[in-house]
This record gives structure tokens, C-alpha cells and sequence, in this order.
């Protein structure tokens, strides 16, 4: 994995991400994961470890970053799409935001993403401050599903819990 957030030491050194599950678990309180469309905005930490939990799912995730070439990285890594650039012709049932509130401040982007998102995408921004950021208000306005970053906050928390407190055999 390209990304690691929980460490222990236990005997040895050993990691995992949370973010992938942690955000799989939030989006499952909302729609099911399998044969779904999924854009993931950005391509950072956060993108690593949900792309490559959805990697284990019968779901066609295409990735859009402003840097096309660590979108392409990312993609490549686990057999995803890349788009370089959102357009109203494309259609997504679950969108995934791991890009900072700041790149919300780009109004080219944010109608941009506006005009992909449509009653039937469920809309998640991984953020949990702003507690309604302006990715999840575009969705509110248009009737879209919500799924906030707190949730996914929430189900890692309970993931590294488990992974600190269980006996040295790691089954997360």
C-alpha cells in the first residue's frame, strides 16, 4: 500500500491505512459498493488507500487529479480510469472527495463538479470541517445522497482500535 496512518509496535512494526475501509464502511450506511461507477477526486494518501480498497469490489473507478500523471500513477496501480477532465457527459453513482477544502476556492472546478452531480450520485467529501463543505452543499442542492467525511472518521477510529488493541495476529 502507498499510504500507511496506524503503526504499532507489537512485537515488530506493523501498519495498514484505514482510509479505504474506513471510507467503504461510511458509504455502505448509504448504497451498496459493488457494480457501481465511482469517481474519486484527487490522488493523494487518502485516494491510495480508498482506490485500492475498492480494488477488492466489482466496481469501475475512474480518478481525476489536477496532475494527470499521479492520477495515472494511481490508476495504473489499481486498474482504474483516469479522466483529465470532468464533464456533464460523465455520470458517476458515487463520487469521492479526497481533495482539500481549499481546492474548493477554484471556481472552475467546483461547476465542474457541479454539473456531474445529479440526484442518483451519492456524494462523499472526506473532510469533516467544514461540517457541510461546499462539495456536499453542491450535493444537497441538486437531491444528491451525502456522505460525511465524519463517518469515515468515525469507522477509522473503530478500525485502529481494533488493530492496537487485538493480540499480534492482524485480520483487519
Amino acid at each position: 500500500l502507498a499510504a500507511l496512518n496506524t503503526v504499532k509496535w507489537q512485537p515488530t512494526l506493523q501498519t495498514i491505512n484505514t482510509d479505504g475501509l474506513g471510507a467503504i464502511t461510511a458509504l455502505e450506511e448509504v448504497t451498496r459498493i459493488d457494480h457501481q461507477s465511482i469517481l474519486i477526486l484527487g490522488a493523494g494518501g487518502t485516494a491510495y488507500g480508498i482506490t485500492a480498497a475498492l480494488s477488492q469490489y466489482k466496481s469501475q473507478v475512474t480518478i481525476y487529479n489536477r496532475t494527470p500523471s499521479h492520477a495515472q500513477a494511481l490508476a495504473e496501480r489499481y486498474h482504474a480510469q483516469v479522466i483529465t477532465q470532468l464533464t456533464p457527459d460523465h455520470s458517476y453513482d458515487i463520487l469521492i472527495s479526497t481533495l482539500p477544502p481549499a481546492a474548493y476556492s477554484n471556481n472552475k472546478l467546483c461547476k465542474a463538479i457541479a454539473m456531474i452531480i445529479n440526484k442518483d450520485t451519492v456524494v462523499m467529501d472526506v473532510n469533516y470541517q467544514p461540517p457541510l463543505s461546499k462539495l456536499l452543499k453542491y450535493a444537497t442542492a441538486n437531491n444528491a445522497a451525502i456522505v460525511h467525511g465524519g463517518r469515515m472518521f468515525y469507522h477509522q477510529a473503530c478500525l485502529q482500535q481494533q488493530f492496537w488493541l487485538q493480540p499480534e495476529k492482524n485480520t483487519i
